[in-house]
């Protein structure tokens, strides 16, 4: 803005002004020339005319508020007296600036020298080209232990150790270039005593009279031990830890987390949450993220993956966190394999006792109804064999009653399984071939079949012995048939097969099987029958 001017008479009459003091003031070259400097009502004007009349000179500096438009300006004049040819001041011509923008901005510059003075954190000032220190505030000065005139001839090159000049360049360049307003880094400031401590760095730069480069420096060692303590803790845990963002991307992982899934920290760190999930459970992801988002902490149960592919279950404790100044989730991650699989005994137990219990009840009552049918048998086979002792007999009627008794044996030794059912006969197992004994039995399956059913038994290529009580193991077999024959509806077939297996083997039939050797007998028998539900399922062995 152009300096203002005004002339005025030895009394203060305002004799002439010009158009940039008038707007100055906000206001008319009219209405000012028609003032007298006491209408001003301003004291410091009045007394900087005063000491112009007296010494020929004046000045004034100081908040003004127009009386002509309460306009209100930071202004700066000087004054100087005009002679008249007897020595005295006869008149006054002084010139005003509006200084209100500069004010501001000196106030501006002297609160940021405070801040910049007071700083807790150090704040260094060095040349854009040179890289020479110029300035340095209080903090910066007592943790590098060097004066203002030590630093002045240094560069951030002598404290900062690690970094070579023209890695140094690179962290710099983007800023003179102007492809970034601002640099952040971390390294280790060297003091004059040759210690070393870990700092975060905010680099800029900006122009003052010329540009430099203004470096806010953190302390960051306390920050640094509580991480090492965190990593101690984080890695020596025996559960696996993860980090993961918002989106599920994986930012962290401890020791355990990277032996558990069989990955590195480079391959897991560049994988999502969906990665290392069994698959029936990815889509749920951002569901999950956000549960735990909304409730702060969730605890759940899923499945996850090795990179091997195995599955396993585990129990997450997940936990919403800041991470590194950003929103994250802490899972705390529990294999829980050996706790399923203590459940699933448990389970497997009380289905056993409760089994257990029945067949009590059931053997109780079978015994009793045994032990009268077997009175009963032994009567019936008394008076067959009186009958075939007897001389009037004719061929037909001994067959008959040849028939009779075979019928009655093994009904006897249908009374002796329910008598071992229910404890009350000892089974007696003997060495047997396993072919052998089905091939005995094998008319008598055919006759328990309809005629639209077809029988099929697969022997093993050789004598398979076995060590079972014979009567158990027909009865079974025969339980099995007639439970395939009545699954068949109309035609169908019911085959039987003989194999030798092993202990895995077996293992994939039922995880219940205490296997004691790696080499059993399996008979299976299949039918193409309607099959059961799970519901019947759960009752076979009722």
């Amino acid at each position: 803005m152009p300096l203002g001017s005004i002339y005025l008479d030895s009394n203060g009459n305002i004799l002439e002004t010009n158009r940039a003091f008038a707007e100055i003031m906000g206001s008319s070259v009219n209405k000012i020339n028609k003032l007298n400097i006491y209408d001003f009502n301003n004291k410091e004007a009045i007394n900087a005319s005063n000491e112009t009349l007296t010494s020929g000179l004046g000045t004034y500096e100081g908040w003004y508020t127009s009386v002509t438009s309460n306009k209100t300006i930071y202004a700066k004049a000087t004054s100087e007296g005009i002679y008249d040819e007897k020595g005295k001041v006869s008149s006054i011509i002084a010139v005003a600036e509006d200084n209100t923008e500069s004010y501001y901005k000196e106030k501006e510059l002297e609160k940021l020298a405070n801040i910049f003075r007071d700083s807790i954190n150090e704040i260094y000032i060095f040349d854009a080209d040179s890289f020479r220190f110029i300035d340095a505030n209080r903090s910066a000065l007592e943790n590098v232990r060097y004066t203002i005139d030590e630093l002045r001839q240094l560069t951030p090159l002598d404290i900062k150790f690690d970094i070579s000049k023209e890695d140094f360049e690179q962290i710099v360049n983007p800023l003179k270039t102007g492809e970034k307003k601002k640099v952040d880094f971390t390294t280790y400031h060297y003091r004059s005593d040759g210690s070393k401590y870990p700092v975060d760095v905010h680099l800029q730069l900006m122009e003052f009279e010329e540009p430099v480069f203004v470096a806010f420096a953190y302390d960051v060692t306390e920050k640094k031990e509580m991480e090492s303590r965190f990593q101690n803790i984080f890695n020596f845990i025996d559960d696996s830890i993860n980090i993961i963002d918002t989106e599920g991307n994986i930012l962290n992982t401890n020791r355990q987390g990277l032996k558990q899934y069989g990955y590195s920290f480079d391959e897991i760190t560049k994988m999502n949450i969906r990665d290392i999930r069994a698959e029936r459970f990815s889509p749920d992801v951002k569901t999950v993220i956000s549960d735990i988002v909304k409730k702060g902490s969730v605890i759940y149960e899923l499945e996850h993956k090795r990179k091997d592919g195995s599955v396993f279950p585990v129990e997450i404790n997940a936990t919403y966190i800041q991470y590194e100044g950003k929103p994250a989730i802490l899972n705390v991650i529990r294999d829980i394999t050996e706790r399923k699989r203590g459940e699933k005994e448990r389970e497997e137990l009380t289905r056993q006792i409760t089994q257990t219990q029945k067949l009590e009840a059931v053997g109780q009552l079978a015994g009793g109804i045994a032990h009268d049918f077997n009175n009963f048998l032994a009567g019936i086979m008394a008076y067959i064999d009186i009958l075939v002792r007897s001389k009037n007999l004719d061929k037909n009627e001994k067959e008959y009653l040849s028939h009779m008794m075979q019928l009655s044996e093994r009904s006897a030794k249908l009374v002796q399984n329910m008598m071992a059912f229910s404890r009350k006969q000892v089974s007696i197992p003997q060495v047997v071939d396993i072919n052998n004994q089905l091939g005995i039995n094998k008319k008598l399956y055919k006759k328990m079949i309809k005629e639209n059913i077809s029988l099929t038994v697969n022997y093993y290529s050789q004598p398979v012995y076995v060590k079972v009580d014979p009567v158990q193991l027909d009865q079974v077999v025969l339980n099995l048939i007639s439970n395939a024959r009545d699954a068949i509806e109309e035609s169908g077939n019911i085959s039987i097969t003989v194999s030798k297996a092993s202990s895995s083997e077996i293992l994939k039939h039922s995880e219940s099987i205490k296997t004691e050797s790696n080499d059993y007998c399996l008979i299976e028998v299949t039918d193409d029958g309607s099959g059961m539900d799970e519901e019947t399922a759960k009752r076979i062995f009722e």
